[in-house]
């Protein structure tokens, strides 16, 4: 995102490429508190996310965490904010683009939409499929339109919606 390179291992603080082969740490100071450590990151319409953090040493695994636009840390101003995913008790696993304006997250048993409506809180979050979600952020595969989901009961397709197709 603006030409630098963020990412995580879930085990130490999400890290920013520096140049030269070096990482540091990314400054994460949230309205929340600070995220020690991240299981997910994810660019959407400019702002980048973090999800499924610890924060403060607590672990906040239904957390979606975006900075403000087009600032990779700036993490309390303009269009920066967070959402807790609080469908079911699973924890956000990964999320995948499906179309110009619309994301989707995957939770290990939901999978729920993120789509840009503008504004100060720039996106909506509504879960769309309940029971089943995918095993990690390696068992989705995005194509144009369509993930490929390894489930964890099933394999299938998502196309955006309340419906998945079950594939054999």
């Amino acid at each position: 995102m603006n030409d630098t390179f963020i990412c995580t291992n879930g085990v130490d603080q999400p890290q920013k490429y520096t140049g030269s082969g070096k990482l540091a740490n990314l400054t994460t100071t949230l309205a929340t508190g600070t995220i020690s450590t991240s299981e997910v990151v994810f660019t959407f319409k400019d702002h980048l996310f973090l999800m499924n953090n610890t924060e403060n040493a607590v672990d906040t695994p239904q957390r979606v965490s975006w900075t403000n636009i087009g600032a990779t840390e700036d993490w309390t101003a303009g269009t920066a904010g967070y959402q807790d995913l609080v469908d079911d008790v699973s924890w956000v696993v990964g999320a995948a683009l499906l179309s110009e304006n619309e994301s989707t997250i995957y939770k290990e048993r939901s999978v729920v939409s993120m789509t840009l409506v503008g504004g100060h809180t720039p996106f909506r979050f509504k879960t769309q499929v309940l029971g089943t979600g995918a095993l990690s952020k390696d068992a989705v595969d995005s194509g144009t339109g369509e993930h490929m989901v390894v489930g964890p009961d099933l394999t299938y397709a998502y196309k955006g919606g309340m419906e998945i197709e079950i594939l054999d």
